[in-house]
């Protein structure tokens, strides 16, 4: 008897192993290792990322003993773009690059950012103080900041960062849509 339910409940063992699929119609998700990624948490930190960016530059075009012109695009209207290209335009200065007024030169940093909302995956930023050692806060923003350097209007180097910044200083990132205003003509009836 012993006999006969082991061998049941081997075939059934077999038989819903045998129903599984070897392949899924979603790929399976997995944890990446751990990582480090920067956070910005204050303007010295957007200096220090248009300092990296102006190296890197540096680095695609290779600095002689001519001193090339750069032309940094207008930026939107967020705090990070406007501080961002001052910053870029400074330490371009830095490292002998004369700033262009106008598009006309053939050379041109532009960059452009996108901030991604991560509502269900929340960064943990590491800070333990509760009494149950758990993350007390979780910041649900990152940050893309994309750097192309052109040359005769071609894509010669990019540099791109991910960041990641705390939820309270989302409107340093965000340009603010105006809205639209219309004006009526109001008509008296005396």
């Amino acid at each position: 008897m012993k006999f006969i339910k082991l061998l049941f409940l081997c075939l059934t063992v077999l038989l819903l192993t045998g129903c599984e699929k070897p392949f899924t119609e979603a790929p399976k998700p997995h944890n990446f290792f751990f990582t480090d990624q920067t956070m910005v948490q204050a303007a010295y930190h957007w200096e220090r990322i248009a300092g990296e960016v102006s190296h890197e530059v540096e680095q695609y075009i290779g600095v002689g003993e001519y001193c090339y012109e750069i032309y940094v695009p207008p930026a939107a209207n967020s705090s990070f773009e406007r501080a961002y290209r001052e910053y870029l335009k400074s330490k371009l200065t830095e490292k002998c690059y004369s700033i262009c007024p106008d598009d006309d030169c053939y050379l041109t940093l532009d960059f452009s950012t996108q901030v991604v909302h991560h509502p269900s995956f929340p960064v943990d930023t590491g800070f333990r103080t509760d009494q149950f050692n758990q993350y007390n806060q979780v910041e649900q923003y990152e940050l893309i900041v994309v750097n192309d350097l052109y040359y005769n209007e071609r894509i010669v180097g990019t540099v791109t960062r991910t960041l990641y910044f705390k939820n309270a200083e989302l409107n340093n990132y965000i340009v603010k849509e105006s809205v639209p205003t219309r004006t009526y003509d109001v008509i008296s009836r005396n």
